[in-house]
């Protein structure tokens, strides 16, 4: 009995194993190109939400102190010490001596004068209670300080940027948020909220709560 003999062609296997493993190498390469394609698309989606979910809670948590910013602005003693305040003439030269008295090192009568009001014992309480506001600051309606959690960085605020937009044209003032911005004095980044402080009564701006 003849037994059949399997002679195995070394030249045809080669070029068959080289197409294979070419065809192996390109099928892998596909495959897994499906699969990063994939995961960028889930990892971007997954991104997206959560700067989705970030971006919402920062703002709802900023719109929770713009809340607290006009509730301060409306408590009694807040709104009587703007409005006492007002009702002094403004002078600007005495403005300019309480300046620079204002500006000079150690307890300046101006500085204590201010300090020792009630809505500054409030405005202070408040910060140590809720440390995440820096400084609390309350102005007349001239801009002069009215009271303040702690001593400011100046007496005359009625030029600055943040007051004008806030006091708009007396009547009925406006809330305005900033961006977020470094604080040399507080040395930390934050925004401020300033808030119209009315009258007693109601009606005019009396004061500028920042």
């Amino acid at each position: 009995m003849r037994r059949a003999s399997f002679r195995l062609n070394v030249r045809v296997f080669s070029v068959f194993l080289v197409i294979g493993s070419v065809m192996l190498v390109a099928a892998s390469y596909f495959v897994i190109g499906i699969g990063q394609a994939g995961l960028r698309n889930a990892w971007g989606e997954h991104l997206r939400q959560v700067a989705d979910q970030t971006a919402a809670a920062v703002d709802t948590y900023v719109f929770r102190l713009v809340i607290d910013a006009s509730v301060l602005s409306r408590v009694p003693e807040v709104r009587e010490q703007a409005a006492a305040a007002s009702r002094r003439p403004f002078d600007p030269e005495a403005v300019k001596g309480v300046e620079r008295e204002w500006q000079r090192p150690g307890p300046a009568a101006a500085v204590q004068e201010v300090m020792n009001t009630r809505a500054s014992g409030f405005l202070a309480e408040v910060t140590r209670q809720n440390p995440i506001y820096k400084e609390l600051l309350l102005t007349d309606r001239y801009g002069r300080v009215a009271a303040a959690s702690g001593p400011s960085g100046g007496y005359l605020h009625a030029d600055a940027p943040w007051w004008r937009d806030a006091f708009g044209d007396g009547t009925r003032g406006n809330l305005v948020v900033s961006d977020v911005r470094f604080e040399p004095r507080a040395r930390t980044w934050g925004i401020e909220i300033i808030a119209p402080v009315e009258a007693p009564a109601g009606g005019e701006v009396v004061g500028i709560l920042r």
